[in-house]
């Protein structure tokens, strides 16, 4: 987390993005980020990358998303590409090779194992059942306050990756994390 909010606190204007076919935890992952980054005071923008954001997603934020993909946006608009909840640079796009610019500081943050680590900063770690889970490890590290949208964005990521918590090692741990999201945004079953 040091090397990340490091990273984050230099940069200016932020990119994430949403991977093909996204999933709640991929959308989730992203807004809530978005959220989280703009308490630091940073500028960020969300992607919704080669696919359209499924119309029954109603998280707080969708609203926010660009309707463009990697290779539809201007990169010298951004200093730092936050990648999350993709297992390789394919799952940033799968519509041509993924060139990341000099000037463009990649992190990558993931819960897949077979995520082999592409980025400048790799946080990676498969004991994670979720994508969300991690974030919400991550942000609590870094000081966000998880305030409801960060919480409902991030439970609906964990519960939809963990089949409603049937998938996944230490459940326990995922279940106490829900529990915690869950005080904060207890109107979750909406979304």
């Amino acid at each position: 987390a040091p090397a990340i909010l490091a990273q984050i606190q230099q940069s200016k204007s932020i990119l994430l993005h949403c991977h093909p076919s996204p999933d709640p935890d991929s959308v989730g992952s992203a807004l809530a980020t978005k959220f989280a980054l703009e308490q630091l005071g940073k500028k960020v923008t969300v992607i919704k990358g080669d696919s359209d954001i499924p119309k029954n997603f109603d998280f707080p934020g969708i609203d926010s998303i660009v309707e463009k993909n990697y290779f539809e946006i201007d990169l010298h608009d951004y200093d730092l590409f936050i990648i999350q909840d993709s297992g390789a640079k394919e799952m940033v796009s799968a519509k041509g090779e993924i060139i990341f610019p000099e000037h463009l500081t990649t992190i990558v943050i993931d819960h897949h194992a077979s995520n082999k680590g592409y980025g400048n900063i790799n946080c990676i770690d498969s004991s994670y059942p979720a994508t969300g889970q991690l974030l919400y490890d991550l942000f609590i590290a870094m000081g966000i306050k998880i305030n409801h949208d960060i919480a409902i964005n991030l439970l609906t990521g964990i519960i939809t990756d963990t089949g409603s918590f049937r998938y996944g090692e230490n459940m326990t741990e995922t279940l106490g994390v829900a529990y915690e999201l869950a005080k904060l945004a207890p109107d979750f079953p909406k979304v």
